[in-house]
C-alpha cells in the first residue's frame, strides 16, 4: 500500500469524523453552550491544543469521535467554603481560583500586585459569578466578581467553571436538538458535494446512438481483447445494445466465461472482437466484468447537483434497507464490515483514483450521518429520543439513569465492533 494511499484513508478518516463533530461544536457554541473537548478518536491522549475555551484533542482509537459539553455530566466541584485559595484579579474579576493544600501552605506563594490569597467565606460561580474571601495577611473580608471564564485548579489542571447558562441541559429543548442533530446533518450535507464533485470530475456519458466506449480498466478482458477508448459498440452476438448500458451489463452478467461477439465502429472502421467477461473481485465481492466504462463529456453545475441528488436518494434508500436487514436479523455476519474492512475497500478506491474516492467518501460520510440516527443507545438517535421524551413528559429523564443508558450502549457497541474487527482480520487471513 503506498503512502499516498495510506495518507488518503488517513485523511479520509479525519474530515468524516471532524465534520461530524463539527456540527455538533458550532451549533453547541451558536447555543451558548460551553464545549470543554473537540476529540477525533477515543482512548489514551496522544495530542491536545487548546484555543479560547476548547481543548483539541488527538487519541489513539480511530473509531469515531466526541465533543464534551458542560453539563453532559457532573460538574467538577473543586471549591468549597473554607478552603484556603490564591484569587488572580483582572480588570476587576476573579480570572483565576486556585485551592490550596491548608493555611501553612499560603505562606510559601508570592504574590503579584493582581493576586489575592485567603479563605474562602461564600461564592456563587452558577449564578451572580462572585466570591468572597477573608485576607490571609489582614483578615478583611472582601467580595469580588468571577470572570464567566475563570480557571479552577493548579497549573496543568485547569478547569474552566461553567455557569448555569453555559450549561448543555439548561438550553431549551430545540436547542439540545440542534446541537445533536447538527452532527448526522453535517454529514448528509457532505455526502451530496462529495456526490455533485464526484459527478462533476467523472462527467455525463456521452449521447449516441450507441454506446461509446470511455475509459478502460487496466488488465481486464476488455483491454485483453483490444477494445479501445472511443470504440462505439454497434453489436454483440449479432444484436444492437443501442445507447442501453443496463442492456450491456444484464449481457456481460449472463455471459461469464462465454465468448462474446462484439463489432465496434473505431473511426468509420468495422472491427469485430471477442471478449470473454470473467469472475472478479471487486470491493471485496465477486463480480462479472469486463472493465468498461462509459464515454463522458464535462458535466454542468445544474447536471451535478442533479446527479447528486439521485446519488444521495439511491444510497438513503439502499443504506436504509441494510439497516433493516440488520435489525431484522438477515444478514450474515461476515456481510458485516468494520474498521479493517473499512480501510481495506477505502484503500482500493483511493488506489483508483481521486474521483472513485470522492465517491467513497460521499457513501461512508452518508453512511455515517445515518447510522448515528439510529435510536442506538450512545448514538446521536439516542439521545434524540430522551429529549421527546422530555418534550412528552414535561421534565427531563434523570440524568443518571439516562447515563447507565448511554454507558451501557456504548459498551455494547465495543464489543460488537470487536467481534467485527475479529471477523475482518479472519477474512483477510481466509
Amino acid at each position: 500500500m503506498s503512502f499516498q494511499v495510506v495518507f488518503s484513508v488517513v485523511m479520509l478518516f479525519f474530515v468524516l469524523v471532524g465534520i461530524h463533530e463539527f456540527g455538533h461544536f458550532i451549533f453547541a457554541k451558536r447555543a451558548g453552550i460551553l464545549v470543554r473537548e473537540f476529540a477525533i478518536g477515543f482512548g489514551p491522549l496522544i495530542y491536545s491544543w487548546r484555543r479560547n475555551e476548547t481543548t483539541y484533542t488527538l487519541r489513539l482509537l480511530p473509531i469515531g469521535g466526541f465533543v464534551r459539553m458542560a453539563g453532559e455530566e457532573p460538574e467538577r466541584n473543586q471549591l468549597e467554603v473554607g478552603m484556603h485559595s490564591r484569587l488572580t484579579i483582572t480588570d476587576d474579576h476573579v480570572i483565576r481560583i486556585e485551592p490550596l493544600q491548608d493555611e501553612n501552605e499560603t505562606t510559601s506563594y508570592v504574590l503579584s500586585p493582581n493576586q489575592k490569597i485567603g479563605t474562602i467565606d461564600s461564592f456563587d460561580l452558577e449564578e451572580k459569578l462572585w466570591i468572597r474571601l477573608t485576607s490571609s495577611n489582614d483578615l478583611t473580608v472582601s467580595e469580588y466578581q468571577v470572570s464567566p471564564q475563570a480557571m479552577i485548579g493548579k497549573p496543568g489542571t485547569w478547569w474552566q467553571i461553567a455557569p448555569n447558562n453555559r450549561l448543555f441541559n439548561n438550553k431549551s429543548i430545540w436547542q439540545r436538538f440542534l446541537t445533536i442533530f447538527a452532527g448526522p446533518l453535517m454529514n448528509g450535507i457532505l455526502a451530496f458535494v462529495l456526490f455533485m464533485l464526484f459527478v462533476f470530475l467523472s462527467g455525463m456519458p456521452t449521447e449516441s446512438a450507441h454506446i461509446k466506449i470511455g475509459d478502460i480498466d487496466p488488465g481486464t478482458q476488455a483491454e485483453l481483447a483490444g477494445l479501445q477508448k472511443g470504440d462505439e459498440v454497434l453489436t454483440i452476438n449479432g444484436v444492437s445494445p443501442g445507447d442501453d448500458w443496463v442492456k450491456l451489463s444484464d449481457w456481460i452478467g449472463a455471459s461469464a466465461d462465454k465468448p462474446m461477439n462484439w463489432i465496434v465502429d473505431r473511426n468509420g472502421e468495422k472491427i469485430a472482437l471477442v471478449i470473454t467477461p470473467k469472475m472478479r473481485e471487486y470491493n471485496g465481492q465477486k463480480r462479472i466484468m469486463v472493465g468498461v466504462r462509459p464515454h463522458r463529456r464535462n458535466a454542468t453545475l445544474g447536471e451535478s447537483i442533479q446527479g447528486g441528488w439521485l446519488m444521495m436518494s439511491f444510497f438513503t434508500e439502499n443504506i436504509l434497507e441494510g439497516f433493516k436487514k440488520l435489525f431484522t436479523g438477515n444478514v450474515k455476519l461476515d456481510e458485516l464490515g468494520g474498521p479493517v474492512k473499512t480501510v481495506n475497500v477505502t484503500a482500493q478506491f483511493a488506489a483508483k483514483g481521486f474521483d472513485s474516492l470522492v465517491y467513497w467518501a460521499g457513501i461512508l460520510s452518508l453512511y455515517l450521518g445515518l447510522f448515528n440516527l439510529l435510536p442506538i443507545p450512545a448514538l446521536d438517535g439516542s439521545r434524540i429520543v430522551f429529549l421527546f421524551i422530555e418534550a412528552i413528559r414535561g421534565r427531563p429523564v434523570p440524568p443518571n439513569r439516562e447515563s447507565m443508558v448511554h454507558l451501557i450502549g456504548f459498551a455494547m457497541m465495543m464489543a460488537f465492533m470487536v467481534v467485527i474487527t475479529f471477523n475482518d482480520i479472519s477474512m483477510l487471513f481466509r
